[in-house]
């Protein structure tokens, strides 16, 4: 386990040297309105960021561009602008709600994500849970949040001020009515981008759009497997049916992957149903001419975190963690009549063991692994798992069942 733990440490470190998020073509705008060309490390922010980095040119020195030296910066479509804003951190979570139904602001210097611009501007703020969009005419310098409260009444009931609705009415007004639409207009990205643009295109204005690219969140592959497994069995009161199996077994799953939809496709959340098997015979530990044989069938589930190191558009390493459920399926181990006869000795009470062990049904666990994907669509792993007591329904048994797997992926 911790050999394991080691190299994958060692393999994380020496990966993450060269397998960076990359720097691209971008510029900045500074105080004094000087518009810089630049390489800009695009991390592809969920939260608003206070400052990023950049470099003059490929060969050159890292330089940081801080909130209070920069005015615009741009990059792979992401526009952020620096706003002193009046912004209400209310937080919309349930056990949180304020009492308060009107806006709680607080004076903010930030940086704000364009989305649409036009006659009618739309940004938008995210820090965390707290998520806020902010509008500005192009007639005028004050940018005003719109409105969106949860709060709790006096009557301990949860209710919605709305308020950014009558905003929207009185400020996004055009030949065309848009009454209806921002009745229907949810406080949300899709439909804040929706209504913006349908304004713009109707008193005439140029828009520009930064908006990403839609990506594909879900893949689901196909992992068949190998494992070299092992199984210790100890029992504390009748050391002559200890025993140690090896073997080599097969597993076959299928994984569904969701991929966050920040921070450059770089994490990931995965759940893995699989089938795995491992059957063995070994000579008991003190009697080498007795033998026991075990059966070990199982559905593991392994629900954990994925992240992506990119070497380029075609090859990426990946590390993952996750928290295994194992249900166990007709597993046992099985010993043989001679070494039952010894505990004739012994109170079956004491040890509660007849022919056969009967493994546990439900098993927890962690696993550990590190792999290299190809073209987005096939993957290797080499993954170990934590050590499973499967007889811990025996008081006076110990057990340790380990596997360490080489997967084959393949996205369908």
């Amino acid at each position: 386990k911790n050999r394991l733990a080691l190299l994958i440490g060692l393999l994380f470190l020496s990966i993450n040297a060269f397998a960076q998020i990359s720097f691209e073509k971008g510029y900045f705008i500074d105080n004094s309105g000087k518009k810089t060309d630049c390489l800009i490390k695009n991390i592809d922010w969920k939260n608003n960021p206070k400052d990023f980095k950049y470099k003059i040119t490929e060969n050159g020195e890292n330089q940081t561009g801080a909130l209070q030296d920069v005015q615009e910066f741009f990059v792979a479509n992401q526009k952020f602008v620096r706003f002193e804003v009046q912004i209400d951190r209310s937080s919309l979570n349930i056990e949180n709600l304020s009492p308060v139904r009107n806006p709680q602001f607080q004076k903010d210097t930030l940086f704000l994500k364009s989305m649409i611009e036009g006659k009618a501007n739309l940004y938008y703020y995210e820090d965390g849970d707290l998520k806020r969009f902010f509008y500005r005419l192009a007639d005028s310098s004050t940018v005003q949040q719109l409105i969106y409260k949860k709060y709790r009444t006096q009557a301990n009931q949860v209710s919605n001020n709305n308020y950014y609705r009558h905003q929207l009415l009185t400020t996004l007004v055009c030949e065309k009515n848009l009454e209806n639409s921002v009745k229907n207009t949810e406080y949300i990205m899709e439909d804040m981008i929706k209504l913006f643009s349908q304004y713009n295109e109707c008193v005439g204005s140029k828009i520009v759009r930064y908006i990403p690219k839609k990506r594909r969140s879900f893949f689901f592959s196909i992992r068949p497997g190998v494992s070299l497994s092992s199984l210790s069995l100890n029992n504390n009161l009748n050391n002559s049916r200890d025993v140690k199996f090896n073997n080599i077994s097969f597993r076959i799953g299928g994984e569904l992957e969701w991929i966050l939809p920040f921070n450059k496709n770089k994490w990931g959340i995965i759940i893995e149903p699989t089938f795995q098997y491992f059957g063995s015979k070994a000579n008991l530990t003190n009697l080498n001419n007795q033998e026991a044989e075990v059966v070990y069938k199982s559905i593991e589930i392994p629900i954990g975190l994925r992240y992506y190191m990119f070497l380029n558009k075609e090859s990426k390493f990946f590390l993952n963690s996750s928290f295994i459920i194992d249900r166990a399926i007709g597993s046992s181990v099985e010993f043989n009549s001679f070494a039952l006869e010894l505990e004739s000795m012994y109170s079956l009470n004491f040890l509660e063991s007849l022919r056969s062990l009967n493994f546990s049904k439900l098993l927890y666990g962690l696993s550990f692994g590190v792999g290299y994907t190809y073209n987005n669509r096939i993957s290797v792993e080499l993954r170990g798992m934590t050590p499973r007591n499967v007889t811990n329904r025996y008081v006076y048994w110990d057990s340790a069942f380990q596997s360490y797997s080489f997967i084959l992926g393949i996205k369908i």
